[in-house]
């Protein structure tokens, strides 16, 4: 996941959020220890953080999505899937 934040903001992008289905999540938080995935530390905010980037769950997409500003020339949101490494 930090390879694939640092390469789209390394091309110019400006990552807005992430959407990660339960397993995603449960493998970032294995992988990276329990400090992956942050809660927001305002308790009155149901947010988490992964690194600097708003990560959040999804039920209704598979995989992790990357949503990014900067692609398009009209400056709307777009996404980007991140698969599970091979």
């Amino acid at each position: 996941m930090n390879a694939k934040l640092a390469e789209l903001t390394g091309r110019g992008f400006e990552v807005l959020w992430i959407e990660a289905c339960v397993e995603d999540l449960t493998r970032l938080v294995m992988e990276g220890g329990e400090s992956a995935i942050r809660l927001d530390p305002d308790p009155s905010l149901d947010r988490a953080w992964f690194g600097g980037v708003e990560i959040r769950h999804t039920s209704t997409r598979e995989m992790t999505w990357v949503f990014i500003k900067g692609e398009t020339a009209a400056g709307e949101v777009s996404a980007h899937i991140v698969g599970p490494p091979d």
